[in-house]
């Protein structure tokens, strides 16, 4: 029984994801993408605390991630996009390159034994966090005007390139609390913070959440050039 409790948080990872795909408010979507991300950081938690990680959870864990934040954030931008009559409906198929984009990151990981210091391209649990954020932070700005969809397929076309792409990024499995050997990690902790500290006063905390992700993207990108230049 104790081996299978990290496979039954991974379920309710997949059942929120079901969810946030058939409700008809996207708040409440959005809000069980976020609790689906939720459980996704406490079962791989959960695993290491009883020591019974398995085959069958990494398996369990990436079909669930597949549909929670490949999946349901497509298909809800894509609900999002048909409701602007004037767009070809060829366009709102777009964001479904982020479902697609997922299962090959997923599958990649899966395979890949290099990924446990760090991650290849961006973790998808990050591209479902950061679509909610961007849905949310004003519905009736995804809407309005047909100009602005270029901007939603260059983010859709971006983040389904960070999927796929063997770009390092920081993972966030801190073996020891110190500065030393974890200052990228720290800044982002310390950026994100500020960040959230920001939205509030602005009243639009929506804003922090791809903003967060961009941070973390960025800084990353960054550490790892700084790494490279340093061994060279």
């Amino acid at each position: 029984m104790k081996k299978n409790i990290p496979n039954f948080i991974t379920l309710g990872n997949l059942f929120c994801g079901c969810i946030a795909i058939a409700h008809h408010s996207l708040e409440w979507s959005c809000f069980f993408i976020f609790l689906a991300a939720v459980l996704d950081f406490f079962d791989g938690l959960v695993a290491r605390l009883l020591n019974v990680t398995s085959p069958l959870g990494k398996q369990l864990d990436s079909l669930a991630d597949v549909v929670s934040f490949g999946v349901a954030p497509a298909f809800l931008l894509h609900q999002t996009l048909l409701l602007e009559t004037s767009i070809d409906f060829s366009y709102t198929l777009l964001p479904f390159l982020l479902a697609v984009g997922g299962a090959w990151r997923l599958a990649r990981f899966n395979i890949d034994e290099t990924q446990s210091e760090h991650f290849k391209g961006l973790p998808i649990p990050a591209n479902g966090i950061f679509w909610i954020g961007f849905l949310l932070l004003n519905r009736q700005w995804l809407a309005v005007e047909e100009a602005k969809l270029p901007i939603i397929i260059c983010l859709v076309l971006a983040m389904t390139f960070l999927m796929v792409s063997t770009i390092p990024l920081l993972s966030f499995k801190i073996k020891k609390l110190t500065w030393k050997g974890n200052e990228a990690r720290m800044i982002i902790l310390i950026g994100s913070a500020i960040i959230l500290a920001l939205c509030g006063i602005l009243e639009n905390i929506f804003l922090s959440i791809p903003s967060i992700i961009l941070l973390y993207t960025i800084t990353s990108i960054l550490y790892f050039l700084k790494k490279r230049t340093h061994e060279v």
